[in-house]
């Protein structure tokens, strides 16, 4: 059946800055009122060094880096050089787009202490942002073997993780830093998200849920906890989910159409309708609404509107793989077998898979294009050497080809993957039969 997953994924992108390593206060108020008792303390002119850090770290809190920036330099002008002047300023500095100094300045903190754990941190992200993953990766484990426990260096080291595609190892690193700081509820969502490209379901859903019952109001955290459910096959769950967010969100395409993919699971195929219908209202050029309407066109028996629909929809989009896919099977049903190979050739331009050069290597069978079959089927063996039917239909079609000796290796080639397989006994049976004759037809010509 055509109607592959289409869910659209919409995750946000996550952005990572030095993180705030002094207490967060009662507000802008709070941070005025002791910029003032700053600025009066240093109108006295005693212990200017530690007044003007104050500042620093209070127009910081503003978010008013070029101050903090001119405050922390009179600070560290006034005062002993220390590590700590050295990491403040380069915070600022980097927060401020001023990244090449404060990486010059992180390194003056790492001179006085090599083992400075926030200063390791700050340049460890800089090489983050700059994609020098090694680079970064070793200042964070530098940072941790000064500060073991030091959660923002753990944490960094799990998105190096993500970015190099190494889920399992981002979800142990996220755990880690939930042991260490279990307060930090926003973890629960990047790690329910990593969870979520392993299409662990359970553990993607139960963290969502856990970060949802502290800010149940959270919009972007429910979609992606629906998105999850639906994977996970609990669809009226994600239904309930999806209406609730358009209840007071309307004019979502996203959910419009997640919410049609949700209907159409439960068999609700007149709402299904309705939102892809919804979806084309806000996005008359949505090729994956376009093949959600040919989707139930095909559970209504309607090929010609599915055809229709599909078309629609590849002509909207014209690298549409689904589309193209959806084309290719419409047209296999109706026997119209060049054209669904044509389609069929279009979407593995785009991206290779081993069904679609099954069904290729079907077609080019029906069409006694057998050597043309035998190779797409020797392609879904480079995806799945152990898939027998594959090995068995490219034994079959080498031997409908004339290629003889080919066809007793393939053939061989299948009783050695089959052998065991109770659900295979049939077609062993045949294939020892054809092997046999093969043998036995090379053995009279070579006498």
């Amino acid at each position: 059946m055509v109607g592959m997953n289409r869910y659209r994924i919409l995750l946000a992108l996550i952005l990572f800055v030095l993180p705030v390593t002094l207490s967060a206060g009662d507000g802008e108020a709070e941070w005025r009122r002791r910029i003032k008792t700053s600025e009066q303390a240093i109108a006295t002119g005693q212990d200017l060094a530690r007044h003007y850090y104050n500042l620093g770290v209070y127009y910081g809190k503003l978010s008013d880096w070029r101050l903090a920036v001119e405050n922390y330099k009179r600070a560290w002008k006034r005062g002993p050089e220390t590590p700590d002047i050295f990491y403040a300023l380069g915070y600022a500095l980097v927060k401020s787009g001023q990244v090449k100094e404060g990486e010059e300045t992180f390194r003056r903190a790492l001179a006085l202490d090599p083992a400075h754990y926030r200063a390791l941190l700050g340049l460890g992200l800089i090489s983050m942002k700059r994609e020098q993953w090694d680079q970064a990766r070793d200042c964070f484990q530098r940072s941790l073997q000064a500060k073991p426990d030091y959660w923002p260096a753990i944490y960094n080291l799990a998105i190096i993780a993500r970015e190099q595609r190494d889920f399992q190892q981002q979800t142990r690193l996220f755990e880690q830093v939930l042991r260490i700081a279990p307060g930090r509820d926003e973890i629960r969502v990047e790690l329910g998200l990593a969870y979520y490209k392993l299409e662990a379901w359970v553990p993607a859903i139960n963290n969502l849920r856990a970060y949802l019952k502290g800010h149940p109001a959270n919009r972007r955290v429910k979609r992606y906890l629906a998105l999850c459910l639906l994977e996970a096959g609990v669809v009226p769950l994600a239904a309930k989910l999806y209406e609730e967010l358009l209840q007071t969100k309307t004019g979502d395409a996203g959910l419009h159409h997640n919410l049609a993919l949700c209907y159409r699971r439960l068999g609700r195929f007149a709402a299904a309708r309705l939102e892809f219908n919804a979806v084309l209202r806000l996005e008359p050029a949505n090729a994956d609404a376009m093949c959600g309407l040919g989707d139930l066109a095909v559970e209504d028996g309607d090929l010609i509107t599915a055809e229709a629909f599909y078309r629609k929809a590849a002509s909207a989009r014209p690298k549409h793989r689904p589309a193209l896919l959806a084309i290719a099977w419409v047209y296999e049903q109706g026997d119209r077998l060049t054209d669904a190979a044509v389609y069929y050739r279009q979407a593995l331009k785009l991206a290779d898979d081993p069904d679609s050069r099954f069904n290729l290597g079907l077609i080019y069978g029906k069409l006694n294009k057998y050597r043309a079959a035998a190779e797409e089927f020797a392609a879904v063996l480079s995806f799945s050497p152990n898939d027998v039917a594959a090995a068995y239909q490219r034994a079959d079609c080498l031997q409908r080809a004339g290629a003889k000796q080919a066809a007793v290796s393939a053939w061989r080639e299948y009783l050695r993957l089959s052998q065991g397989m109770k659900d295979e006994r049939r077609s062993r049976r045949e294939a020892e039969a054809k092997l046999k004759a093969l043998e036995s037809a090379e053995t009279k010509n070579g006498r």
